[in-house]
């Protein structure tokens, strides 16, 4: 992959193989993933399990996922390493047990392309991409407008 993806799906990941793999398949049914502005990056916490081997099947097929395997298992370290590998515009942290709706990669390039500029916090509702979208500022305005408080 040459250019800059809009979007990096960051997911930290620990022995939950078959849930990658589950969420990997949902991922790369989307057209935005398959033209290639959405990378996935799987940042490994030294998992026992075939996760590995599993997702090597996966680069083989798809320049635009990316594996790195921990030295060690840095526990929830392995949050911000995640992110710090992406590449994209926007980088948004996933759990490996993330099951995407279809349309999820679509609504997240559309916010990087219409916020590139500006580069809020942005907040969307778990109910769907396009129900609620929250651009802040700050990150205090951030908290303030998502918090339940």
């Amino acid at each position: 992959m040459d250019s800059q993806p809009l979007v990096s799906i960051c997911i930290p990941t620990y022995n939950r193989s078959e849930y990658l793999r589950l969420s990997l398949e949902r991922y790369i049914r989307e057209p935005e993933f398959l033209s290639g502005c959405v990378e996935i990056v799987i940042s490994d916490n030294t998992s026992t399990d075939d996760t590995g081997v599993m997702v090597q099947g996966y680069i083989n097929k798809y320049a635009n996922i990316r594996y790195f395997r921990n030295s060690e298992n840095i526990r929830d370290r392995n949050f911000p390493l995640a992110l710090s590998r992406g590449r994209g515009k926007l980088h948004r942290l996933c759990n490996d047990t993330l099951q995407i709706q279809q349309g999820h990669l679509g609504e997240l390039c559309r916010a990087v392309e219409k916020y590139q500029h500006e580069k809020p916090f942005l907040f969307f509702e778990n109910e769907g991409m396009g129900q609620q979208e929250i651009a802040c500022s700050s990150l205090d305005e951030y908290v303030k407008n998502i918090s339940f408080f």
